[in-house]
């Protein structure tokens, strides 16, 4: 059973010879070092990337970290980018949530670095067709926190409702559009990331009004075009538990906060993927990646992930050693 097979039938529900070790773009804040230094690609962009240097970086990751999904490093911010943000958390287009009336929407396919973004996964699906090419795209509440401020945005929720709807609709349609282009080019199933939807955020009924919602019809539009998703929710998610079983996307990916065994229990409808903890896989040592292994494995995930970002100081062989937990080392991908 290939890569891609395997992670086909865990996320529609079927049966697999063992569980998958996925790690999405989204989780990739910046490239690890060890990889890039070794292979000269220091400089690889991150808001305006070469087609050519993300798959070669793609691809060096899979077969180096033993992670079994190919991927966009860092390609998230190109969404933030299309809109005119520069540097994220930097000179916001927009001082406040009404502001988006007059914020151009862009034509995300023409975009240099989206359109870079789209040939890579075109690359990757060709040149590895056994393995799945996992895409990326922002929740919408989320994307909006890109373009303006977080505390602003928050303030709006209660202030100026149909406003922040407005908003959310506006970049609705293009997240959307995104999406269905990647899949286009060749995706196996796009990762939707909200990290703003979190119970500690927003709280049960902002995130029913104004995640949810918004999430659900990104995923309707990916499972048009017959692709699978995922949404990634981070924190511990006992405070919107009554929601969870309303998301439509087919798999779950959580973080350390979150308890995978009772998430089966409570959504046996869905497929659970997570979480082992980032930081051990960053910075700890084998023994601890190990344990942190036996651990995440003990609460049976469908699927084995990281739990949230990782950093560029990420170790190599630490990702390999959760890897061969799961499976025996086997010889190297053939390279193309």
């Amino acid at each position: 059973m290939d890569e891609k097979d395997r992670f086909l039938r865990v996320i529609s529900g079927g049966r697999a010879d063992r569980i998958p070790f996925i790690v999405p773009g989204f989780f990739w804040t910046h490239p690890p070092y060890e990889i890039t230094e070794e292979a000269r690609l220091q400089k690889v962009e991150k808001e305006n990337p070469d087609a050519r240097l993300l798959s070669e970086l793609s691809l060096l990751i899979h077969d180096r970290c033993g992670i079994e999904n190919l991927s966009l490093p860092f390609a998230m911010r190109l969404e933030a980018a299309a809109y005119g943000v520069k540097k994220e958390g930097r000179d916001y287009p927009l001082k406040d949530v009404s502001g988006y009336e007059n914020l151009k929407s862009p034509n995300l396919l023409k975009g240099d670095g989206v359109r870079a973004a789209l040939e890579c996964i075109s690359v990757l699906s060709r040149k590895r067709p056994y393995v799945p090419v996992i895409a990326d795209v922002h929740g919408p509440l989320s994307l909006s926190t890109s373009l303006m401020d977080a505390g602003a945005l928050l303030r709006a929720l209660v202030k100026d409702r149909a406003q922040v709807h407005g908003f959310l609709t506006f970049l609705l349609k293009n997240t959307i559009e995104y999406a269905r282009a990647l899949v286009d080019a060749g995706a196996t199933a796009v990762f939707i990331s909200d990290p703003l939807s979190t119970s500690e955020i927003l709280g049960r009924g902002f995130f029913a009004e104004f995640a949810l919602p918004y999430i659900n019809a990104v995923t309707e539009a990916i499972h048009n075009t017959g692709s699978p998703v995922i949404v990634h929710l981070c924190g511990n998610l006992k405070g919107i538990k009554e929601e969870l079983p309303s998301l439509k996307a087919e798999c779950i990916s959580v973080d350390s906060a979150a308890s995978i065994k009772d998430l089966k229990s409570a959504l046996p409808k869905h497929i659970i993927m997570g979480n082992l903890n980032a930081l051990v896989l960053s910075r700890g040592s084998l023994e601890d990646v190990k344990r942190e292994t036996r651990r995440a494995l003990s609460e049976s995930p469908h699927i084995l992930s990281s739990s949230c970002a990782l950093t560029g100081g990420v170790i190599v062989k630490n990702l390999k050693t959760a890897a061969e937990a799961i499976s025996p080392p086997t010889h190297p991908a053939k390279k193309t």
